[in-house]
Parts: C-alpha cells; structure tokens; sequence
C-alpha cells in the first residue's frame, strides 16, 4: 500500500474539518455530544503539533495524531475519509503507532466513542478494553517483547 505521512499544517485545516465531520459527527451525535464547528475545531487543533496527514499517493486520505510520553505511546486520532475505508489504511496507521512504541518497549492507549465500529479495528490488533469513561472506552495495546 502506498501510504505516507507528512506533518499536517494550518493549510490542512479545511481539509481537516470536512474529514472530522465525515468521520466522527454521526458517533459524537449517538452520545449526545455537540458536533457543531466550532467543537470539531477545537478537537482538530489539540495535539495538533502531532498530527500527520496520510497521503495515498498524493491524495489526503485521513489523519494520524499520537505522541509519546514517558511511559506510553498515546493515539488521538486515526480518521480515513470514507471512501477509503475498508482498505487497511486506517489499520495501516494503527500498526506504524504499535510498531513505534514496540521499538521503544510501550503500550499504546487510546479512546474511542462507545458504537463507533472502528473499536473492532483495534480489538483486532490487539487493544483491550479498560474501562468506559464519559462515553468513551478506553483501549490499550500491551507491549509484549519477542520470545
């Protein structure tokens, strides 16, 4: 797959906004939280020193948004425009976080909104379940060196 990642910039910023919307207003709505524009802004520019555009080819297909810590690699985002789901981008993304921290000997922790299916994406490569806080499960991915 001919993915890449660039660091996203302020010129990403519509794009940025459209893909939020696409991806995440109809889970945030289903929990009763606002999806108005200004919301989705303030999600898009925390972090945003972190956030990476995936490119398919030249084409902006989604984004990536995770930094480490200390102890732990943490996602933010992994949104994929609608048209490319379903084609192991997103999975693609995941398993780049997973891979970094392996390298680094840490877990990977993330939240995901309650019914939002991409929860069956990282159950498949490997997060657990912790815990549900304020509609949101939180999910980790356990370091677990090679025997």
């Amino acid at each position: 797959m001919d993915l890449s990642y660039r660091a996203a910039t302020i010129d990403d910023l519509e794009f940025l906004l459209q893909l939020r919307v696409e991806t995440m207003a109809e889970y945030m709505r289903s929990v009763g939280w606002p999806t108005d524009n200004e919301t989705h802004q303030v999600r898009i520019m925390y972090k945003f020193e972190h956030a990476h555009i995936i490119l398919y080819g030249d084409q902006r297909v989604g984004l990536l948004k995770a930094y480490s810590d200390t102890d732990c690699w943490h996602i933010v985002q992994v949104q994929v425009g609608r048209e490319f789901q379903g084609r192991g981008m997103g999975a693609s993304a995941v398993k780049k976080i997973i891979t970094s921290a392996s390298r680094e000997k840490k877990d990977v922790a993330l939240s995901v909104i309650v019914g939002n299916p991409a929860r069956a994406l990282y159950s498949r490569l490997g997060f657990k379940t912790l815990d549900t806080v304020d509609d949101e499960e939180q999910m980790r991915y356990y370091y677990h060196p090679e025997s």
